[in-house]
């Protein structure tokens, strides 16, 4: 084929381009521009070659010249959006689809789609959500269903997500991704034989490594007895030793993968469990990335500072936060040079505003794996800390990959890692057992004193009575203000025995967000307990305000057994309601115990579970006692708001590790 002129040999080259045969489009550019250099539109073409072919700084040099050639060239500045979203320059894509649109308001889903993820990327998922609507408006696809859906699921509009993943497969019933998606919300709402059904289907479509370790990772979030619990923990060993190492997956986020949040709620040791699928994901991540651009000299001399990092998905008003934030916020600058980085951050508010204001430096991170470690890499850490693995993918994925001298992590998911560039684990002497080293795969470090920093709750300004809460006046009210993944089978026998020894005693409970699975517990409740499960009442999702206000109306806070509470329990205290509690061997279910120690108020804590039955049934039946203990607490409960120690504990901590 020849050609005598420049937008001739222009058509040629988008015509090759669109056959996948590069080179010659290549040719065609370059002599297009030969004849004429001055064409917006072949410099916009030559990016898209380039930009195949993995050239990507040359691309960007395209790109940009067609714009500087022609600044109303809506398309060139769209495909420029595109290849920073390839890079992960997901704010500079979205300045650039911004300008497109504006250009041409009524563009194609070919710019509003991936605007859309560029937007989902940054965590602006409001606006995220309203261009996929629109793009959907215009052409409906299975990717832009897929995407909408995605984001949905992000804020936990679950019943939306399903409708628009539904939508998704019925136009590509291959759309793996959209299949996965699915399984992740039916798998959240206790749907486990319909999100297992979910996987067959994957599984048939295309049968990766990645989605068989999916599969058999599965897990209930609520169990239906304790066999049932055993069950599925010998399906997950079994499905893993099943596994061929290495697995071949390239990219473990990417393709869906994660950790196993729902096996910390089984009561048992984790460790052999996590340290295996760490194992299998090794292979498949980097352990190192190569050296960053490096920080001047001057500047690392002039602050002669420990350059501390912390990261979490949770810097707004979250529990992880109202823990550690205090924490973070008050690490003494005369030592430490604090950045704190916030991957996909999806709310601002003021938490996030205060983390932001105390920070030296604060960092918003893309949701794309390799882009955030650069990111991370080139702040040149001593110190990167964690204050969760585990509690959601993006951040256990990143662990994996060594970005900073030393890496830790807090107690906001109170299990080992299982992660080898995970060094230190930060506990508590309060809350640990002796030979406590042998949970975890990384080294334990136990503090003396709190692990958090915890401002103390407000309380309600003009609490309400029972009857404006729609309580009933003549029950002993004891409330297990835990979410519902936490109530262990083992639990459902106190329960029982509570009820059938105090016949005044009502149980609340509180619904799970706006998810069904307070029906399969009610459903486990009713066959375990069938004399005495009608006075088991769970109450709607409430606001923080309501939620003390029951709290402070309770004759007795339950504790779960296994994994107990954290942030409740320091909600509870604060109100003076007695709170029982059974110390099980491993950390997550020995901190409220840690907490009655530091107060040196050990009433509420059973040595058995059967103890556990007594002693609740005396508080909730025993009005003198239970005033004794209210008020004990209440004289000793200072101690774990604001207090210093765990700040002071932790940063001499991390300066030893340090020097």
């Amino acid at each position: 084929m020849s050609s005598n002129n420049a937008d001739a040999d222009r058509h040629l080259a988008e015509t090759y381009y669109a056959g996948g045969q590069l080179e010659q489009a290549l040719y065609y550019c370059h002599r297009s521009l030969k004849l004429n250099p001055s064409l917006p539109q072949t410099y916009k073409t030559l990016g898209n070659v380039l930009q195949a072919q993995g050239k990507i700084d040359s691309a960007a040099r395209a790109y940009l010249k067609a714009i500087a050639l022609a600044p109303e060239f809506a398309a060139a500045q769209a495909s420029l959006g595109n290849l920073y979203g390839q890079m992960g320059k997901f704010s500079q894509a979205i300045d650039r689809y911004r300008i497109a649109l504006e250009l041409e308001p009524d563009s194609s889903t070919a710019i509003l789609h991936p605007f859309g993820v560029s937007l989902k990327q940054q965590g602006q998922l409001e606006e995220a959500i309203a261009i996929f609507a629109k793009a959907i408006e215009k052409y409906p696809n299975p990717s832009t269903y897929y995407s909408l859906g995605d984001t949905l699921a992000l804020q936990g509009r679950h019943q939306e997500a399903l409708v628009c993943l539904q939508k998704a497969v019925d136009l590509d019933p291959k759309l793996v991704v959209a299949y996965r998606q699915m399984a992740a919300i039916l798998g959240s709402r206790g749907k486990i034989e319909e999100q297992l059904a979910c996987y067959q289907k994957i599984l048939a479509i295309e049968p990766t490594d990645a989605l068989r370790l999916q599969s058999v990772t599965v897990l209930p979030t609520i169990y239906q007895n304790l066999q049932d619990l055993q069950v599925w923990r010998q399906r997950v060993i079994a499905g893993l030793n099943n596994l061929r190492s290495p697995l071949a997956i390239e990219e473990p986020f990417k393709e869906g993968c994660s950790g196993m949040f729902y096996l910390a709620y089984q009561g048992l040791d984790d460790k052999p469990i996590q340290s295996q699928i760490a194992r299998l994901y090794l292979p498949c991540l980097p352990e190192t990335i190569p050296s960053p651009i490096p920080i001047p000299a001057k500047t690392k001399q002039k602050e002669n500072k420990i350059r501390l990092g912390f990261i979490s998905r949770y810097f707004y008003d979250h529990s992880v936060v109202r823990c550690f934030g205090e924490l973070i916020q008050k690490m003494p600058r005369n030592r430490f040079h604090v950045t704190l980085f916030a991957p996909l951050s999806p709310k601002s508010d003021r938490v996030s505003e205060a983390l932001k204001a105390n920070a030296d430096a604060w960092i918003k991170l893309p949701l794309n794996l390799q882009a955030a470690r650069e990111i991370i890499a080139t702040e040149e850490l001593d110190i990167l800390t964690y204050t969760d693995i585990g509690m959601e993918r993006f951040t256990y994925f990143l662990a994996f990959t060594r970005l900073a001298k030393f890496q830790c992590v807090l107690t906001g998911h109170p299990v080992t890692t299982g992660i080898p560039t995970i060094d230190y684990f930060i506990s508590s002497d309060l809350m640990e057992i002796e030979g406590a080293q042998e949970h975890y795969s990384e080294t334990l470090v136990t503090l003396k004193g709190l692990p958090v920093c915890y401002p103390k709750p407000e309380l309600p300004k003009h609490p309400k009575n029972r009857a404006a809460l729609g309580l009933p006046e003549n029950r002993n009210l004891y409330v297990c203000p835990m979410t519902l993944f936490k109530v262990h089978p083992e639990f459902d026998i106190a329960l029982a025995g509570i009820l059938r020894r105090d016949p005044q005693a009502e149980i609340l409970l509180f619904q799970y967000f706006n998810s069904p699975i307070h029906e399969i517990l009610k459903a486990r409740f009713d066959r375990a307990m069938p004399d005495v499960a009608d006075r088991i009442r769970f109450l709607p999702w409430a606001s923080m305000t309501d939620f003390i206000n029951i709290l402070m109306l309770a004759e007795v806070v339950l504790d779960t057994f296994h994994f107990v509470g954290g942030n409740t329990t320091l909600i509870t205290l604060a109100t003076g309601t007695p709170m029982v509690t059974w110390p099980s061997p491993y950390l997550r279910g020995r901190i409220s115990y840690g907490y009655y120690r530091r107060m040196g108020v050990m009433d509420c804590v059973a040595a058995t579970q059967s103890e556990y039955v007594d002693i609740a049934v005396k508080i909730g039946t025993d009005p003198d006692y239970r005033a004794m203990l209210k008020n004990k607490i209440m004289q000793n409960y200072a101690i774990l708001y604001n207090n210093p120690e765990a700040v002071e504990e932790t940063a001499r901590f991390f300066t030893t590790i340090a020097k």
